[in-house]
């Protein structure tokens, strides 16, 4: 590898004048590499949601006779040339999330996975400085579409306007999945249940199966579906589907549960916290009725044009969905608008630091109250108040450099 690379700078210099940098040099053997990869099925999922669960839960699927490289979180064209070269030559399927934050964002990842199946779970406003409509959005998402050859496959939401009008651009076979009667696989009669899971039973031509899933809100349906789809499209049957589909385990950070013994449950959806995500964030409490208190923290929210004060309107003009408490944290959450009676209510609580949060929820929790956590895990970092509760943090700093979430930070407890 090190004379490859001698041989790739030699050439990159006398053609470009310049010394390549490690990037210009993972590009090169990325495209080698793919052409070497001829035997490896090539599976790309974009979306303005779901693009993580539905990449870990179809790892999960295909994982269990079939040897499957994944790759997550890292979804941009500067990560994935990178992750590429990772792949082993007897990968049988390589799972790529790739991001569409951009304009041009797919296409330039699609020249390095080439894939052969495409995965467009939905379509948001999501990167709204980048995008400013919905319609822009869409535009990028279709490029995946696009990019997959007439004799590969692309799946489609059916649930989703934007995404179900994807077909008429497509040149593979088009496979849909959701709730819609018209899609190929039909999810009927779907519960959630309190103890955080999704069950429901899952129709394709004359195959049935009954489907439970750990997955805490409705919302994972479409990525759940997604990967059934897919992997019964490349040959597992769906009730084999449907066993496997139990040994799942949800994303930390992503509507995550932790349950402490004589204390509160935290739901964790902490990852990252676009504004079109907090109606489907709420909705997640409508499954704890019988709980005795239902407190939201909220944090930083993101991707939302005009001012930071607009951002937090779906909080607070919630009517839909009763909350208990809400607890305000950091600079911008500080813009929220609060009418002078929510204010007199006495369920209204800012905080400034994590800290604060922290001490406010310990000295004020009780008995199976449900708490959600909804912030940017590079902002806000509120995974560490649910760690803190069994394995003590000693962390509490509120600018933190590191872009990576706390669950494995070797610094949470020192």
């Amino acid at each position: 590898m090190n004379l490859h690379y001698s041989i790739l700078k030699f050439y990159y210099l006398l053609k470009n004048g310049h010394k390549p940098t490690t990037y210009d040099l993972e590009k090169k053997i990325a495209i080698k590499k793919r052409q070497q990869l001829s035997n490896t099925r090539m599976i790309a999922v974009t979306g303005s949601a779901g693009k993580t669960t539905t990449c870990r839960f179809l790892s999960h699927i295909l994982s269990q006779d079939k040897n499957v490289f994944l790759s997550a979180f890292l979804n941009t064209s500067r990560h994935i040339p990178q992750r590429i070269c990772s792949i082993e030559k007897d990968t049988e399927y390589a799972i790529f999330e790739i991001s569409g934050h951009k304009p041009g964002a797919i296409n330039d990842s699609c020249q390095y996975v080439l894939p052969d199946i495409g995965i467009v779970t939905t379509v948001a406003t999501d990167h709204f400085s980048n995008f400013r409509s919905m319609d822009n959005v869409a535009l990028e998402k279709i490029n995946l579409v696009k990019n997959i050859k007439r004799d590969g496959l692309v799946f489609l939401n059916a649930d989703d306007e934007n995404v179900i009008k994807m077909q008429y651009a497509a040149n593979a076979t088009v496979v849909t999945f959701g709730q819609n009667p018209s899609a190929d696989y039909i999810a009927k009669d779907i519960k959630t249940s309190s103890r955080g899971g999704i069950q429901f039973q899952c129709d394709y031509k004359n195959e049935s199966a009954q489907f439970f899933v750990n997955l805490t809100g409705v919302h994972f349906l479409t990525s759940v579906l997604a990967g059934i789809a897919c992997a019964h499209q490349l040959g597992l049957e769906l009730l084999k589907i449907s066993e496997i589909a139990k040994s799942f385990s949800q994303t930390l950070g992503r509507c995550s549960i932790h349950k402490n013994s004589n204390g509160p449950l935290f739901i964790c959806d902490t990852e990252k916290s676009p504004y079109q995500t907090l109606p489907v964030a709420l909705n997640v409490l409508n499954i704890y009725n019988d709980a005795p208190r239902r407190t939201l923290v909220i944090g930083t929210i993101s991707d939302k044009g005009g001012t930071t004060r607009k951002r937090y309107d779906p909080v607070t003009n919630n009517k839909d969905i009763p909350i208990d408490r809400y607890i305000f944290f950091g600079k911008t959450a500080s813009h929220a608008r609060i009418s002078e009676q929510q204010r007199s209510s006495g369920k209204f609580f800012y905080c400034n630091t994590i800290k604060e949060v922290k001490d406010l929820l310990s000295s004020t929790q009780i008995n199976d109250e449900i708490i959600m956590l909804k912030g940017s895990t590079r902002s806000d970092k509120l995974e560490r108040i649910a760690i803190d509760y069994n394995t003590k943090v000693t962390c509490w700093i509120d600018d933190c450099k590191i872009k990576n979430n706390c669950f494995s930070c070797s610094l949470l407890h020192k």
